[in-house]
């Protein structure tokens, strides 16, 4: 079994072996202070509960590691994946005189090795594309179209001229197409508008939105990118980075429609979402795009939008937790809240949050403030989740339990407190009538590898939980399996590249639990498709998902619209060990603040625009799969249904790349309009029969 010839490399680490760094390391290979090289091989996993990759360390003349002498390749291989390359590019420090290779995991499975490769690497960046040529042959405005999946870069050649533009949604749904502009010279106040669109009765739709995709910079590919430098040393990301992008100018942000410039030969995207009401009359409805300056001849589109005879609903059955950090006053909180609404999204938690207090060993609670947010959250925008307050979260990572009220974890008046509290909250949840509404967040990231308290005190919590009250789901992101837990929480959070086994996800959801896609560092904004984004509702369709949740919608680090990347943070997994990591470029945001574009509130991005599609999308796939259902129950045929909904499956795998490699988790983005339109095709069939 080889990537290359006849032979691979391979070991076995038994299930029952005490976890440990076991392969293959090489003897020191003399290397160049301060020159690149490239770290790269091929791997191949079978049951691996952990995570393997490439290891190198960086020596000194002395033999041992220089600081910041240490390299791991990217991605990594978990669980069942075929083979994978895997690679990395570092920077020999001043002090480094050679460098060993590990080819070592620290976990059980079968691994195996091929291809490796160590070598000099020159140096070097994309700057842009030369298009002067195919630009000169094209003169005056051209105005092209181009699926919403896919980024438009400044560089980007023209392609062929649109001559229509044709949408098709069903009522209570939003619908996104693309279009391009360049100009072979530069044009002042380009006016882009789209006409009412009328039914053939007069009827009209919702004006069409129009905003300009905005472009922001990028200065390395995405990665998480650790380092132990000292506090006054500069910090820069080293390695290849881990995503199928570069290093330039990448289309993110929507900024609201105005007369633009268009420098010649810049390509420039513009964003157009139709709405269909869920009462709108189902039919064709007709309006025309316009784009004008006063140097060039006007260019109009006939546009097209078919309102389909079914109806997505209001509340959405797939849960999408998106977590919100806000801090301004009510009326901005509000506009943000029902930014997200408006995108099918849930809320992380609702504040202000209850006020517990704790006296003389009896627990209290103030949902005044609390009670106004959920309100407006569930009764009035129709959120559909959102986890318990701040005030329940019990630890991260390799942390210990939190103290309540000053009180250590598990001693008897913790544990009375702590179910006082929580009975306070869920009473009061089934008197408001939302206790369908909440999750049980307890945890974030739990480090249950080679640390043994984590997974006594995970176990410990959820009983403690339950005792209270069984029927809000404990959910806990593991990413990752952990059999000591299958009885103790509710809902798993995975991932959907594969580190967690697929049999494993199937046999916790025959014995009733739940599991979501948890998906930090997979929406960076430098991989050329809008895959992921649009994909995690399909993953969910597969695989049995009840729903996904993403730990960010505005943290950032640096103004976004200046920088498209993070500073390098201080953290810590257990509190003792500190280290600096810069996380992947547009991860725990998915909006702008809108100021510098003259929005008092939220700017939205291509990227979340692409999370609703994906929702919506979800929402047919529901549909059509309850009339399949019905109509085989009744013994009727449903072929087309059936291959709709085979179509939809088939689109998603696991294991995968990842969503840091869109073009190689979805190689073709037509394949997703066909999809849907599909599946249009079928209910609407099913529904006239």
């Amino acid at each position: 079994d080889a990537r290359f010839g006849r032979r691979s490399a391979k070991f076995t680490v038994p299930a029952d072996a005490n976890p440990n760094w076991t392969g293959w390391r090489s003897g020191p290979i003399p290397i160049q202070p301060g020159a690149s090289y490239l770290l790269s091989g091929w791997l191949k996993s079978q049951g691996v509960d952990g995570e393997a990759r490439l290891h190198a360390h960086l020596l000194g003349k002395d033999g041992k590691v220089v600081r910041g002498g240490f390299l791991g390749t990217q991605p990594g291989v978990s669980a069942d994946s075929d083979w994978t390359r895997s690679t990395v590019t570092g920077r020999a420090p001043a002090d480094a005189a050679a460098i060993e290779l590990h080819l070592t995991m620290n976990g059980h499975g079968t691994l195996r090795h091929d291809g490796v490769l160590l070598c000099r690497a020159l140096d070097g960046e994309v700057v842009g594309f030369d298009n002067a040529e195919s630009a000169r042959a094209l003169a005056g405005l051209r105005v092209w179209e181009v699926n919403p999946l896919v980024k438009v870069f400044p560089d980007d050649a023209p392609g062929s001229a649109a001559k229509a533009v044709t949408v098709e949604c069903a009522r209570n749904e939003s619908e996104p197409f693309q279009l391009v502009l360049r100009s072979d010279k530069p044009l002042r106040g380009v006016k882009v508008a789209v006409s009412a669109l009328k039914n053939a009765k007069g009827a009209t739709l919702p004006a069409v939105k129009v905003e300009r995709v905005g472009f922001v910079p990028i200065d390395h590919p995405s990665g998480y990118f650790h380092t132990d430098a000292p506090d006054w040393h500069r910090r820069l990301p080293q390695g290849r980075g881990a995503t199928d992008g570069w290093a330039g100018e990448w289309p993110d942000p929507l900024i609201p429609n105005a007369p633009l410039d268009l420098a010649a030969g810049r390509a420039q995207p513009l964003w157009f979402t139709v709405r269909a009401p869920a009462d709108a009359a189902p039919g064709e409805y007709r309006g025309v795009i316009t784009a004008n300056a006063a140097e060039v001849k006007a260019v109009t589109l006939p546009l097209k939008v078919k309102v389909l005879p079914f109806t997505l609903p209001k509340s959405t059955r797939l849960k999408a937790i998106f977590d919100f950090r806000f801090h301004g006053d009510e009326a901005a909180r509000r506009a943000w809240l029902r930014f997200m609404a408006e995108r099918r999204l849930g809320i992380s938690h609702v504040e202000p949050a209850p006020v517990f207090r704790y006296k003389n060993g009896q627990v209290t609670m103030d949902a005044t403030a609390f009670d106004e947010t959920a309100r407006y959250c569930f009764d009035e925008l129709g959120m559909q989740v959102a986890y318990t307050p701040w005030f329940f979260y019990m630890f991260g990572w390799a942390y210990p339990p939190k103290k309540l009220f000053g009180l250590e974890p598990f001693t008897p008046e913790y544990n009375a407190a702590f179910k006082q509290a929580y009975k306070l909250f869920t009473d009061h949840l089934k008197a408001r009538g939302w206790h369908d509404r909440f999750v049980y967040y307890i945890s974030d990231e739990p480090h249950f590898h080679n640390h043994e308290f984590v997974v006594e005190q995970m176990k410990k919590l959820c009983a403690l939980i339950h005792e209270v009250d069984a029927t809000i789901p404990i959910y806990s992101s593991t990413w990752r399996h952990c059999p000591a837990w299958d009885d103790a929480l509710d809902l798993w959070g995975v991932d959907q590249y594969g580190c967690f086994p697929v049999a494993e996800m199937e046999r916790l959801r025959q014995r009733g639990k739940q599991f979501w896609f948890t998906c930090d560092g997979q929406m960076a904004t430098d991989t050329p498709y809008l895959a992921t984004e649009r994909m995690l509702p399909y993953y969910c369709f597969r695989y049995g998902a009840t729903g996904f949740e993403f730990w960010g919608i505005n943290w950032w680090t640096y103004d976004p619209w200046e920088r498209g990347w993070h500073t390098f943070i201080r953290q810590s997994d257990d509190g003792k060990r500190y280290y600096w990591v810069r996380y992947p470029n547009g991860d725990g945001y998915l909006a702008y603040p809108g100021a510098k574009v003259g929005v008092d509130g939220p700017v939205s991005t291509i990227r979340l625009e692409q999370v609703r599609e994906g929702l919506e999308d979800y929402e047919a796939l529901a549909i059509l799969a309850e009339l399949v259902e019905k109509a085989k129950a009744g013994c009727k045929p449903c072929v087309d249904g059936e291959k709709a909904l085979a179509m939809a499956r088939e689109l998603v795998t696991i294991p995968n790349a990842g969503g840091l490699r869109s073009t190689e988790i979805l190689a073709d983005p037509d394949r997703i309009p066909a999809i849907r339109r599909a599946v249009n095709a079928a209910i609407v069939e099913m529904r006239t029969k």
